[in-house]
């Protein structure tokens, strides 16, 4: 997971250097040195940045059910008859600290927007509830530590899959992390879903939890604990074989329940390393 602690510095490193440089400058010439700072700052922060400066790409914000989600188009996703691509963040980063969480569990490199990215078919990046600060008066903490996986997050994202699937000839599933968790609860509750692909996803919670002596996450549900998906749906479950976050024995009894066993341990690979050069192959291999 990624902490704030690396965000506290480069403000604080900003600030410092801002305030040295005020004391030569005149008060009003310093608040606005400040100012401008402030909003570089902001800018750097934006992990959508590239994607609203690029045509290719169309943000918005849409209700599901219960919350506000950022979601992000390609230009290809305007068309129809093909299957669409449902692409999950994975956790972000919903602790600063272990006994303090983030005010903002945004990932500063969304990994599955860049693959997002990478993809020639219709694709669609769906942001969780309360990620990429978007503004929902039901958003608190629980929604990205002990409920992160809640039914209310797992109905919202269905909910804006929904909207868009009937255009469509069938819906992929993607996720990384805890998006690979929710896009497997998610599998769970369609009947269009042709295919699932989960990089080094927490297909058991409680497992996890039990590994990391973390507090169980109690408002969230578990993958491990749902039926065996539609024997028809392709599943490909990836994992780093020096993943210390998820390791592959975690996942692999969960796996090996479902139909068929498709867990792939990709040496060399961790948890967020490199799943970007593996990407194209993964898509055309297996899809």
């Amino acid at each position: 997971m990624i902490h704030d602690g690396m965000k506290a510095k480069r403000v604080q490193k900003i600030f410092n250097w801002a305030s040295s440089f005020s004391r030569r400058l005149r008060p009003l010439a310093a608040l606005v040195t400040i100012f401008v700072l402030l909003v570089l700052s902001a800018c750097i922060q934006n992990p959508l940045a590239p994607y609203q400066a690029d045509d290719d790409f169309l943000i918005q914000n849409q209700r599901g059910t219960a919350f506000n989600h950022k979601l992000v188009f390609k230009a290809a996703s305007q068309t129809t008859g093909s299957a669409l691509h449902i692409y999950i963040e994975g956790d972000g980063r919903p602790w600063w600290r272990p006994t303090q969480v983030a005010l903002d569990p945004t990932p500063k490199q969304p990994l599955m927007l860049r693959l997002m990215a990478m993809d020639n078919v219709p694709a669609l990046y769906i942001g969780r509830p309360c990620y990429f600060q978007i503004s929902d008066a039901n958003c608190n903490p629980h929604w990205w530590t002990d409920k992160r996986y809640a039914a209310e997050v797992v109905e919202s994202i269905n909910a804006i899959i929904d909207r868009y699937a009937d255009d469509y000839s069938s819906v992929v599933l993607m996720g990384h992390s805890g998006g690979g968790t929710l896009a497997t609860l998610i599998a769970n509750v369609r009947e269009d879903v042709t295919a699932l692909i989960t990089l080094a996803a927490n297909l058991d919670i409680n497992a996890w939890a039990d590994h990391h002596t973390y507090t169980k996450l109690a408002g969230s549900l578990n993958p491990a604990d749902i039926n065996k998906l539609d024997a028809d749906m392709k599943q490909y479950h990836f994992v780093g074989s020096e993943d210390t976050q998820v390791p592959a024995q975690l996942i692999a009894p969960v796996v090996e329940d479902q139909w068929g066993q498709r867990l792939k341990i990709v040496d060399g690979f961790d948890h967020n390393c490199c799943w970007q050069e593996l990407w194209p192959s993964i898509l055309i291999q297996n899809l």
